[in-house]
């Protein structure tokens, strides 16, 4: 027996509805939030050189930008669901500028942009660039104090499919060509340091000084490091992604990674800048770039906090230099597990 008060409601629509899609979407959403606040004028600006005025209309970039801002924000990680999502969301559809009938671009368009307009052309710098300048201008960042750490990003690579000497269809000379990447974007890193004049060299010629001023003997002129072994697990090259470095240390996950770095304001956690590199470069040596960057925004640095990957001379000498306090976590030296450690 059917209870007369109950109402059935069937999956057929039986009527028209005469709606906005502004009344749809709840007025603490997020995204409204967001659309609030946000600019969106400069996209259509920065990105009007890599369309033509000729032909038919592309896509509003407007539209593309905020589909992976939405990715980001609610963890849709591919672009299929992505589409997928926005096809049956209100909110995601009133964000992009999108009726209730206008159809969703097709999964493949925001991979296709970027390898064909947007790769390399430091867009999306630009952009995060830019979000950061408003909210400097709106009193949100101020750069006073800013903490920088890296954590690892797991390279889309077969562990297994690697390159090593005795390997078949690789030889010496593809190694060494892998090798020669790592090491030049380490002489990257030495010469923005010379460039700045905080090199080993400089540094080690203070160090004297100061103990020749205290009657000490000068220390020893560091020794070129020897070319490495072209054989040992260093230089283990990924088939897949030869860019990312083969990862295996104490309490990290083993395999292919890259390492992302990442300077935050003190203020309220605004991202400042973001940089990624092979997981072959250790914090130390990527922090003078990290902290060189973050000048591009304008930025009187006073104190920095870092961790004990960062706990080095050369480190602490440009920080000195600079006159930044810093506050940096004691390095602890791995000792025999039958003995306790200091």
């Amino acid at each position: 027996m059917v209870n007369a008060v109950l109402r059935e409601h069937g999956h057929a629509q039986r009527k028209y509805e005469l709606v906005l899609i502004e009344d749809l979407v709840p007025q603490d959403h997020l995204l409204r939030k967001i659309q609030a606040i946000l600019d969106t004028d400069f996209i259509r600006e920065r990105t009007a050189r890599f369309y033509s005025d000729r032909g038919r209309p592309a896509i509003d970039p407007v539209v593309l930008v905020k589909m992976e801002l939405i990715a980001y924000l609610f963890g849709i990680r591919s672009d299929r669901r992505l589409v997928e999502e926005i096809r049956v969301n209100v909110a995601y559809r009133w964000f992009l500028g999108l009726g209730l009938t206008d159809p969703v671009p097709h999964f493949t368009t925001p991979g296709k942009n970027y390898s064909r307009r947007w790769k390399d052309s430091g867009l999306f710098e630009e952009l995060f660039d830019h979000v950061v300048k408003q909210a400097i201008d709106a009193g949100y960042i101020d750069g006073r104090m800013i903490f920088t750490d890296s954590s690892h990003l797991k390279a889309n690579a077969n562990k297994r499919r690697i390159a090593k000497e005795g390997t078949k269809g690789v030889t010496l000379e593809d190694i060494a060509r892998a090798r020669e990447r790592h090491l030049a974007a380490r002489r990257a890193e030495r010469e923005e340091c010379a460039a700045n004049d905080d090199t080993e060299d400089g540094l080690l010629a203070a160090v004297n000084a100061d103990r020749e001023a205290h009657g000490l003997k000068p220390l020893p002129e560091r020794k070129e490091d020897p070319q490495p072994d072209l054989s040992v697990d260093e230089m283990t090259v990924s088939l897949t992604d030869p860019e990312a470095a083969m990862l295996r240390r104490e309490g990290k996950p083993d395999g292919f990674h890259y390492l992302q770095h990442r300077t935050v304001d003190g203020r309220h956690g605004f991202i400042l800048d973001v940089l990624v590199t092979s997981a072959a470069m250790t914090d130390a040596q990527v922090y003078p770039t990290c902290l060189s960057r973050v000048d591009r925004h304008g930025l009187k640095v006073e104190k920095v906090g870092v961790d004990a990957g960062y706990n080095t001379l050369e480190v602490l000498h440009l920080l000195s230099k600079r006159g930044i306090q810093a506050a940096v976590a004691h390095r602890r030296h791995p000792s025999p597990k039958e003995l306790m450690g200091k």
